[in-house]
């Protein structure tokens, strides 16, 4: 996405943690992992003590340590989520990201965002010519 967009690592990721933060089909996704309750606006999502921790867990693929700075209320969220999945703030973080990118939708809507504010108008008519690719 950075390298698409033209946006440093950590911009991308800060926007992707916030829009997964407001996602319900990111958080409907990673409380199958959470092992202490989490209440997110009108829903509270039960725990389980009897779920493994993904402290340990390590995820697929090449890793790389990034450095992301977030508002203090996003941090609080954040912190909620890593309470929530009894993991670090760091790995809350990872597996946010993670869930987030899953998310087909929040990444479209990510893109659009970046065109709407870079591209021209006779350029985004062009790109909407382009027919989707289907897997």
């Amino acid at each position: 996405m950075s390298y698409i967009t033209n946006t440093p690592v950590k911009d991308v990721a800060e926007t992707i943690c916030e829009k997964g933060l407001q996602s319900r089909n990111v958080l409907d996704y990673l409380s199958q992992f959470f092992r202490r309750d989490l209440q997110f606006l009108n829903t509270v999502y039960m725990g389980d003590w009897g779920r493994e921790s993904l402290q340990k867990k390590m995820q697929s693929g090449k890793n790389e340590r990034i450095t992301i700075r977030f508002t203090p209320a996003t941090y609080e969220n954040i912190y909620s989520l890593s309470r929530a999945l009894d993991v670090t703030p760091s790995k809350a973080t990872a597996l946010l990201i993670d869930a987030s990118i899953r998310n087909t939708h929040l990444l479209n809507a990510f893109v659009k965002c970046y065109l709407h504010q870079h591209i021209d108008a006779a350029r985004m008519k062009e790109l909407k010519q382009v027919p989707e690719i289907h897997q």
